[in-house]
């Protein structure tokens, strides 16, 4: 699952490298050599075209349209890395491991430093298990990148973590981490400064009083522009979303690591970028996904406006606490509030973990819930899921994090801590 997971947020959007093979000019004619590179030119943009075409085909699943656009890229260089970096990504949507292990080869052979051919080298290898040769492929993919990149630090630091290389392993992360940070400060620069250009979207015309040397105060005509701010094109606002989303995982595969080596100390300072910076209970959080529920419970009522301004997925954590602690004096007081918020919100979610909560914490019987609706349930079953683990019955969880995790219902932080409980690591 973990390895699945890992391909699915490491996919490469772009096989970016266009290594072109050396054109014979050595005829002697100077305009037959001309000649000859127009027409080289003419052939390499047909071909680029070809395979940005190929990879659309691969993304929206038409597998046998991008064969038949590679085979016609390959009979137009047929040594150029990109159409076989291509091939490598379709055998692998297909699983077909044996022709993508062949593909990244040839990749490497007509490219020996692209380092995305080494990436794509070291996912086959680590699908196939043979992490060893996959470690050394993802080395190579970082030692040849022409700049840094930060997916392939992640995908080396994930493979250090599951050999065991912990030290390494957090090295890497860090490594990618810092280089979103950096991304997302510069893509923030610029939305910044381009949404605070101005531009004229109109003209009206007015009059103003002007006194003249002498004294005189005449009435004159004057056109004033109408301005309004810029909006930044929306593809950087959904870049950002996207970096934001990558450094949130970066951060929590970084995260697991440090606290496997006893570092709690700097993994606590990751928790806000863990839940992207924009969810005030961090700690809380990540006492209650630690299994610490009375020390969450404690960090969520302390939190001035807590009911009013908690997301759905802090108040399904609140009340996994509440129920966990089992204070009679700590329910009375809250339930109140507690049914009020859940009934205003009308979260399928909330009612589904009321409702499972209620038969197990009898203390919970005045608080209102009925039966949730189908498939909004999934992040639901993570926070009951993590109810049985607290009561020592991890057999109960399994069954409902298997469920949330082939539904589509998860996104976000639960998909990782359903991932991590899943898998028992």
């Amino acid at each position: 699952m973990r390895a699945l997971i890992l391909v699915g947020l490491l996919w490469i959007q772009s096989a970016a490298a266009t290594e072109v093979v050396e054109k014979n000019a050595s005829l002697g004619n100077v305009q037959i050599e001309e000649l000859h590179s127009v027409h080289d030119r003419e052939e390499m943009s047909k071909y680029e075209r070809l395979c940005r075409s190929a990879e659309k085909a691969v993304e929206s699943g038409d597998h046998a349209k991008a064969f038949r656009i590679l085979n016609e890229a390959r009979q137009l260089e047929p040594r150029s890395v990109d159409a076989y970096l291509i091939y490598t990504r379709l055998h692998l949507a297909r699983e077909e491991y044996s022709s993508a292990e062949k593909a990244a080869k040839f990749a490497i052979e007509v490219a020996p430093m692209s380092a995305i051919a080494w990436y794509q080298h070291s996912r086959v290898q680590y699908l196939k298990g043979e992490f060893g040769i996959a470690q050394e492929a993802a080395q190579n993919a970082t030692k040849y990148m022409t700049k840094p990149s930060w997916e392939f630090y992640h995908w080396l630091g994930a493979i250090l973590q599951d050999g065991g290389k912990l030290a390494a392993a957090e090295l890497r992360y860090s490594q990618a981490q810092e280089m979103l940070e950096s991304d997302l400060k510069n893509l923030g620069t610029g939305i910044r400064i381009e949404e605070s250009k101005q531009i004229v979207t109109g003209m009206d015309r007015d009059t103003e009083l002007v006194t003249l040397s002498g004294g005189e105060v005449v009435e004159r005509e004057v056109i004033r522009l109408e301005k309004e701010y810029k909006e930044a094109p929306e593809q950087w606002h959904q870049m950002e979303s996207r970096l934001s989303e990558r450094l949130s995982d970066v951060s929590f595969d970084r995260y697991r690591v440090l606290v496997e080596m006893g570092q709690m100390e700097t993994a606590q300072k990751l928790v806000p970028m863990i839940f992207g910076g924009g969810e005030r209970n961090t700690s809380a959080m990540l006492k209650y996904f630690e299994g610490e529920f009375s020390g969450a419970l404690k960090s969520f009522n302390a939190t001035k406006g807590f009911f009013d301004e908690a997301e759905d997925s802090t108040l399904a954590a609140y009340l996994v606490c509440l129920a966990m602690v089992g204070e009679s004096k700590s329910i009375e007081r809250v339930q109140k509030k507690l049914s009020r918020e859940v009934s205003k919100r009308e979260s399928p979610m909330l009612q589904e973990l009321l409702f499972h909560l209620k038969k197990a914490v009898p203390n919970l019987k005045s608080i209102k819930a009925s039966r949730g609706r189908g498939d909004e349930t999934g992040a639901a079953s993570v926070h009951l899921a993590l109810f049985h683990i607290g009561q020592g019955y991890p057999e109960l969880a399994q069954p409902l994090l298997e469920a949330a995790l082939s539904g589509d219902a998860l996104s976000g932080f639960e998909l990782k801590v359903a991932t991590v409980l899943a898998t028992g690591t």
